[in-house]
């Protein structure tokens, strides 16, 4: 696949095939990539806690069990988190993306990362959702998984996509000129 199209067919991917399974080589080698990424003086901060099965089942029950309990959420707020939360359990494997530096630099090789993942799995069939409502319960993830030291990212949701994501069209893109300015 051309990286033209890859970036203009990629869409964000909700909706998954059940009877179709990511393997673990296919995720190492969308992970391999990502990590090919650029980072702020090559620190690399970017670590995985990849899910799936029972563990990714569990995460899903652990994070929507949490949302429930988030005081002081608005209601627009929590109703994105349950349908991020929705939209990663349908997904086959779920990784949790971690910044190993909790950096404000760092969190942008973190998201060029991220979108180099979702960019390979697109050019071998498989759909993604970079999903940052997760951050609603960070503490507690960061918590359960037992990495204190570094700050959760988003999780992304890997899976292939249903009959009705193949071909999906994304929504309308603004032009160049109303979101640039060239100045010199």
């Amino acid at each position: 696949m051309e990286l033209d199209e890859a970036i203009l067919n990629r869409r964000s991917c909700r909706s998954y095939d059940p009877s179709k399974h990511v393997t673990v080589e296919q995720m190492r080698e969308i992970l391999h990539y990502g990590t090919w990424a650029p980072s702020g003086t090559n620190s690399q901060p970017w670590r995985f806690t990849v899910l799936s099965g029972k563990a990714k089942d569990d995460f899903i029950a652990f994070h929507r069990a949490d949302l429930e309990k988030k005081p002081g959420m608005s209601e627009q707020s929590a109703n994105i988190a349950f349908w991020s939360c929705t939209s990663l359990e349908k997904s086959d494997v779920v990784v949790l993306v971690w910044d190993k530096e909790k950096g404000v630099v760092s969190q942008q090789g973190i998201g060029a990362c991220i979108q180099t993942m979702m960019l390979k799995a697109h050019s071998v069939g498989v759909g993604s959702l970079w999903v940052a409502a997760v951050r609603w319960s960070k503490d507690e993830i960061t918590e359960k998984y037992g990495h204190k030291d570094w700050e959760l990212i988003a999780g992304v949701g890997f899976g292939y996509p249903s009959e009705k994501m193949i071909g999906k069209k994304g929504p309308p893109r603004l032009p160049v000129d109303e979101v640039a300015e060239f100045l010199g």
